[in-house]
């Protein structure tokens, strides 16, 4: 089953037996349907559950822009000013502006993760699961 976002080929001929049909784009949406399916699963059947999100894909704040609303980032005023990126990219406006939406994108996925393992636990499946959280892509950050 794929609950949310899938671009590494089309759902239809990757073999999954349902395909969600919420907005792909956002994030409580996805981690609900998912989280649904999970307290139906009954018995020892395996399963597969492919819950996929945008959150870390850097179109989603370069072309949307960062919704501080949508998102509620947690550091005081909301500045990237404040934000130290890595070795990798220069200290520039750009790059901290970049590296700030990259941080709060990935504090939003690892809360939808914890609220996927929080269900598998409450409906006792997590002694018996593997979960792999994989990436199909990095993306350049504008300043590098």
């Amino acid at each position: 089953m794929l609950a949310g976002f899938e671009h590494v080929g089309l759902p239809e001929i990757c073999g999954y037996t349902k395909v969600s049909d919420v907005d792909r784009n956002t994030g409580q949406d996805i981690v609900d349907y998912a989280t649904d399916f999970l307290r139906t699963v009954e018995g020892e059947k395996p399963f597969f559950l492919d819950v996929g999100f945008m959150e870390t894909h850097r179109t989603e704040w370069v072309s949307h822009g960062f919704n501080q609303e949508r998102y509620s980032p947690h550091d005081g005023d909301g500045s990237p000013n404040y934000v130290c990126p890595p070795p990798s990219l220069p200290d520039a406006p750009e790059a901290r502006r970049d590296w700030f939406y990259f941080q709060h994108a990935v504090e939003r996925l690892d809360g939808y993760y914890g609220q996927v393992i929080a269900s598998l636990t409450a409906s006792g499946l997590v002694e018996n699961t593997l979960v792999l959280a994989t990436t199909d892509q990095w993306h350049r950050f504008s300043a590098s």
